[in-house]
């Protein structure tokens, strides 16, 4: 026993020495550090070289004096209270705890603000007074808000925990009202700073969110949140609302980081790749092998060292407005025409204590107006002003090399810098410009889309009762009327349906067709449409029934049933409903699709968690009757026997389906590939594919033409060209240079010849093979959306014509009201009414339309061909 206890406190001795040693190699802290070593996946990694701008002198902080506590609410995921780094910086409430500092059980509410037993914050997911942190996202931010105060030695902060995001999936909570609880409680605590490391999108923003930031406003709570990490312009919430301070990401190189967001509603950079920070006391590091600190990336941790910044400049001085530490903190940051940052915190101590900046002009980049006058771009910012009278001189330096001056009397009634930018950006999808002020030399980045204007060709009134189901919020419009996508490869025609308690109504455009309703113990999951073998068009109802099963119904487009209804108990697959195709005999339904291979473990019901292997199968639901119920049983097709025999095995090892067509299986066993014929079962070697690793297919062009592609990395794409019989015809590869930029997703598109579009994580990358002499390469930005503490919402990217490579990223529910319209390697920018919302891709008169609902109780088809 005694040998365990002197082990364990040398461990723990060993632990906090290596953690120590850790904590003095903190690139964006220690300006001895001139290369890290940047880890891109698990076998790629990068040297880069360390800009001394990014690095953060705190020790400059200390020439001011901390006079003055500062609450800081960390909304997120929970903090670990008993970390060693974090305890003394600790919001507990003595009213609430035992002994001062011990979180009690949830019996009494001693300071009676409605919460029980809320000593250190409280866990609004879990509805209870213990805000752990189950990812270490919280402690990780907590830890780099307090960087100030520690190289400082100073304890004149509290960090207040609210947990808003937990890991039980059954745990159905709304996340609108936690956040909407979780600001208003931080109010009510008189927190001086609210820091959110998070955002979320425009379809989750709410009247009461919005009220609750701006009675945080009112009460002069500082509001600083991350912009996000999605590569794109920062659109999401709150940063899209004026006075939240928006915080993005540099990467060591003092550059913004690829990963980061950027635009106009972006405020500050500060540095956020490879960041070292607290991490859950009983959680070791992967990478340094140590309990109680790690390495994290993202806006996430830009924006704490912001705050934490913010905190200590507003502790010493506690009389100076949030405006004014903003506006000092601004004056010293610039950066260069390729966009290198240089954060000098000895310019802001100096600003401060000498009270430099008396006056300043800020302009208000989140609300500027850019608008189409006489075929004229006029550029309107916004902006504020504190200071003697004077003249200023501003000038906007374009990316395309032109400039634009003004000039203005201040004070002054005008409140907006206004410059003509004629038509020098008509064919232009981005403005990107530097803004400069003057005598002050600020320096600000005006970048944002430039839209165009929807153009609807037609119009139609929705039926009276439809148009009550329009309902009007803050952030835009919400509604109960969808479009019915198609399954598999099926036109989308303009079907719509109305969504209810206990029934649905099925419209064809602005048409009442008919009203389905369903029985109590079930709920509608999803409609689709598709084109039947034997009937023109059907529509097949998804429904969960009793919890336990799924319950399909087939309908005509008259609506009238078909067949029976048909329960599904799942037992061995999931359905893959985008390569689902269904047969239909005279008596019998057969869905076929590729799936995952049988589960790993028993499913007792369909909610079940389950981890599924990465190998597929193809698989057969078939329907029979069965005591006067009709269920699909599953099957999953292969003849292991015939297989065996045919290629020469004694029994057929682990495969997985490659394609499938009408009357072949492509399947891969153990690098090699075999050729099932699907009338005789009959199993064969197809030798010359030996060379060619498969993987996801597309098939498209000609009917005697197969492509096949795959991606061997996230880096390196092949595709295969086989005629009707798998002879092979051609084939080409290409591989991406940027490994901070992985290829996702490929497309093959092309009326003759194949155009091949790879998605990767912020590109669309055309690329034109030309046999021997290579490939041409272009890429256009596309949209990309990750909120809510890392769970991704991936903008949808459809094909609108794929033999015209026309494709569309819609992501007007996600982030403002814009969608994006790809043709070939160009780009249109569209802005929706803030009244409007879009609906699904739908084919109407031949040609392919967005549908767009608005407040005006009016559906408009916006033409994409």
């Amino acid at each position: 026993m005694r040998f365990l206890i002197i082990t364990l406190s040398l461990f723990i001795n060993i632990n906090l020495l290596l953690a120590q040693k850790w904590k003095e190699n903190k690139w964006h802290l220690n300006s001895t550090i001139n290369q890290v070593t940047i880890d891109i996946d698990d076998i790629h990694f990068k040297q880069k070289t360390v800009h001394p701008g990014a690095q953060l002198n705190m020790k400059a902080l200390g020439k001011m004096k901390p006079a003055t506590k500062i609450k800081i609410a960390i909304i997120d995921g929970g903090i670990d209270h008993g970390h060693e780094d974090l305890i003394d910086y600790l919001s507990f409430k003595e009213s609430e705890c035992y002994d001062k500092s011990t979180i009690p059980e949830m019996k009494d509410d001693k300071d009676g603000n409605g919460i029980k037993g809320d000593c250190l914050g409280f866990n609004f997911f879990g509805e209870n007074n213990l805000p752990e942190d189950e990812d270490g996202h919280g402690t990780h931010v907590a830890g780099l808000i307090t960087e100030p105060f520690v190289i400082n030695n100073s304890n004149h902060l509290e960090i207040l925990p609210i947990k808003i995001f937990g890991q039980d999936k059954r745990k159905k909570k709304n996340l609108r009202t936690l956040i909407n609880q979780a600001i208003r409680y931080a109010i009510n605590e008189e927190v001086q700073i609210i820091h959110l490391s998070m955002g979320w999108p425009h379809s989750l923003h709410t009247a009461k969110i919005d009220d609750a930031l701006k009675l945080a406003q009112e009460k002069n709570i500082l509001i600083v949140s991350s912009a996000g990490n999605s590569g794109q312009f920062a659109s999401i919430y709150p940063c899209q609302i004026s006075n939240v301070v928006c915080v993005g990401a540099l990467d060591v190189e003092g550059k913004p980081a690829i990963f980061s967001n950027h635009g106009k509603n972006v405020d500050f950079y500060f540095p956020g790749e490879k960041i070292l920070s607290t991490i859950p006391s009983n959680t070791l590091s992967g990478q340094l092998g140590i309990r109680g600190i790690g390495f994290k990336s993202g806006t996430s941790q830009a924006a704490p060292l912001l705050s934490g910044i913010l905190a200590f400049v507003k502790s010493a001085n506690p009389l100076l407005s949030w405006p004014k530490i903003l506006n000092n903190l601004k004056d010293s940051i610039q950066f260069d025409k390729n966009q290198i940052y240089n954060i000098d915190l000895d310019r802001l101590s100096l600003s401060i204590l000498e009270n430099k900046l008396i006056g300043f002009i800020t302009p208000n980049l989140k609300n500027l107006e850019l608008s189409l006058l006489q075929n004229e771009l006029v550029l309107n910012i916004p902006f504020a002003y504190s200071g003697k009278k004077q003249q200023i001189k501003t000038k906007l330096n374009c990316h395309n090399g032109l400039i634009f001056t003004n000039e203005i009397d201040l004070p002054s009634d005008q409140r907006y810098l206004t410059y003509n930018l004629k038509n020098s950006f008509k064919n232009k999808e981005l403005l990107n410009c530097q803004l400069t002020i003057g005598d002050f030399n600020k320096q600000y980045l005006v970048n944002l889309p430039l839209y165009k204007n929807i153009q609807e060709s037609e119009s139609f009134l929705l039926p009276e009762k439809l148009s009550k189901k329009i309902i009007k919020t803050r952030a835009g419009i919400a509604v109960k009327f969808y479009s019915i996508p198609a399954i598999a490869q099926s036109q989308k025609k303009a079907y719509f349906f109305s969504s209810g308690d206990k029934k649905i109504q099925i419209y064809f455009m602005n048409q009442f067709i008919q009203e389905i309703s369903f029985k109590k113990e079930c709920r509608v999951l999803r409609l689709w449409q598709r084109n039947g073998e034997q009937t023109k068009d059907e529509l097949i109802v998804e429904k969960l029934c009793k919890k336990k099963y799924i319950q399909y119904d087939f309908y005509s487009v008259s609506l009238k049933k078909k067949i029976r209804e048909i329960q599904f108990f799942p037992k061995k697959t999931i359905v893959n409903y985008d390569n689902l195709v269904i047969k239909e005999g005279s008596n019998e339904i057969i869905f076929e699709y590729l799936s995952p291979a049988e589960l790993t473990i028993e499913q007792k019901t369909i909610f079940s968690t389950i981890d599924l292997p990465s190998s597929t199968r193809l698989v057969h639901l078939t329907a029979s009757k069965d005591n006067f119920k009709s269920t699909f049983s599953e099957k999953i097709t292969n003849n292991i026997k015939r297989w065996a025999k045919d290629l020469k095995y004694r029994y057929i090892p682990n495969y997985r389906v490659i394609l499938k067509t009408n009357s072949k299986i492509l399947i891969e066993i153990e690098n090699k590939y075999a050729l099932i014929d699907r009338k005789t079962n009959r199993a064969q070697w197809v030798s010359h594919l030996n060379q060619f690793l498969i993987g996801k297919p597309k098939i498209r062009l000609s009917p005697n033409k197969i492509i096949l592609t795959e991606l061997i990395t996230p880096y390196d794409f092949q595709f295969i060209i086989l005629n009707s019989n798998f002879d092979l015809e051609d084939y080409g590869f290409f591989q991406q240079q940027n490994l901070e930029n992985p290829l996702i997703e490929p497309f093959v598109t092309g009326e003759s010849n194949p155009i091949f579009i790879i998605k990767s994580f912020y590109h669309l990358m055309h690329l034109n093979f030309e046999g021997s002499q290579g490939y041409l390469m272009s890429k256009t930005s596309v949209d990309r959306f990750d909120f809510l503490g890392g769970v991704e919402q991936q903008s949808l990217l459809t094909e609108v014509n794929p033999m015209k490579a026309i494709f569309i990223v819609d992501g007007s529910s996600v982030h403002e009201n814009k969608f994006s319209l790809y043709r070939k390697n160009k780009r249109i920018n569209y802005r929706i009414p803030k009244e409007c919302r879009s609906l699904s891709l739908i084919k109407y008169l031949k040609s392919s339309y967005l549908p767009i609902i608005c407040w005006d109780k009016k559906l408009k088809l916006l033409p994409l061909e």
